[in-house]
């Protein structure tokens, strides 16, 4: 559980630099049935409320995750915004047809190839959902897991319009209004 205490004190920091800017974080909250996996919505200094990881079904999280209630939609600057945390984008597909973004918050660890597979992944949820798609992955290591970070951003149209670092950390503001077209890095995919 202090893996889950450091998270939640590092939570409390993101908070308090939220002054007047909405942002969604992944991490890890304590609950009375256990540790849970989330996104916390933040607007204005609060935690306006946490999005929580559903499907609960990879060996390695099924001893230390619980799940909780699942995707939800959220509103920012108008727009609304269908959040997930992990595997849920593969189950819960529907977001009704106000809702322009996709948001899916992982912990997904790097592979040979796996890079590439996402981007494929993220940029047919963006064509066949007719909604921007935004991947925003884990970054960093736990014993023998390597988290890659590797974030992207697709539109409608499979372009890309962001691509976080491979293995760096990286600050990137997509701006909803004003899409710009990105060329999408190679990956070693052999």
């Amino acid at each position: 559980v202090p893996f889950v205490e450091d998270c939640e004190e590092a939570l409390k920091d993101v908070v308090l630099a939220c002054d007047g800017i909405s942002a969604l974080v992944g991490t890890l909250i304590r609950s009375e049935e256990g540790a849970l996996s989330v996104g916390a919505f933040i607007e204005n200094k609060k935690i306006v409320k946490y999005i929580g990881k559903k499907n609960v079904f990879k060996s390695y999280e099924l001893s230390t995750i619980k799940p909780s209630k699942g995707g939800e939609i959220i509103t920012v600057g108008g727009k609304q915004i269908a959040v997930l945390v992990g595997e849920d984008l593969l189950i819960e597909n529907e977001f009704g047809t106000k809702t322009e973004m996709i948001v899916a918050i992982y912990a997904d660890r790097y592979s040979k190839g796996q890079i590439a597979q996402r981007y494929d992944y993220f940029k047919n949820i963006a064509y066949e959902k007719n909604k921007i798609s935004i991947f925003v992955n884990h970054l960093g290591g736990q014993t023998d897991w390597i988290y890659d970070g590797s974030s992207c951003v697709f539109n409608t149209q499979k372009q890309g319009l962001g691509f976080l670092k491979s293995f760096g950390e990286e600050l990137f503001i997509f701006d909803t209004d004003n899409q710009v077209v990105v060329e999408e890095p190679e990956q070693d995919v052999n």
